[in-house]
């Protein structure tokens, strides 16, 4: 005969059992698995962003979201582009633009000018990167009350950004600014 600490016990067992099952079944996402940090991983990445970049502004608008949206990379801040969006437009237009100035497309390839590791943590990790391209300036006539009036020119400017990984994917990067105190 069982006796009631055993039915008790079991009970007990079973409950937890159906419990994690449920649980189990209810899970849309498997947990994602910590992978070790891999630096050189992370900065091919970065290479082939840029390399992206350079691309964006020739392609296609759907060949510009497939890309982005299988990467799901996330552009988190507010570079100016043509049209007043959010979200996922935000970062589709981000691609297609940034190249551009003016109007007029960059005439030599946005490079990169460094990649430094700023931290690394189990699974995540921050780069900084720091971007070359030559950016157009429009002719400004009028000036600061008429002085300091300039005709169009090209000029060399860096912008320093910050990117997040998990697992070795880039997941977010944003303008960096700081980088330069």
């Amino acid at each position: 005969m069982i006796a009631r600490r055993e039915l008790l016990g079991i009970g007990a067992a079973g409950a937890t059992l159906l419990a994690s099952s449920a649980t189990q079944a209810c899970t849309i996402i498997p947990p994602a698995k910590a992978k070790p940090f891999r630096r050189a991983e992370c900065e091919q990445q970065i290479h082939d962003l840029v390399a992206f970049m350079n691309k964006a502004p020739g392609l296609p608008p759907d060949a510009v979201s497939d890309w982005v949206d299988a990467r799901a990379i996330e552009v988190e801040f507010e570079y100016p582009v043509s049209e007043n969006v959010g979200g996922v437009l935000y970062n589709y237009l981000f691609f297609r633009e940034y190249g551009m100035s003016g109007g007029k497309l960059d005439p030599d390839p946005i490079r990169i000018k460094e990649i430094s590791l700023i931290r690394s943590v189990g699974n995540q990790a921050s780069f900084q990167f720091t971007l070359t391209r030559n950016q157009f300036f429009p002719a400004d006539e009028e000036g600061c009350n008429g002085l300091f009036t300039h005709g169009e020119y090209f000029q060399k400017t860096d912008t320093a950004f910050i990117a997040r990984f998990f697992n070795n994917r880039l997941k977010s990067f944003r303008d960096f600014p700081e980088w330069f105190a």
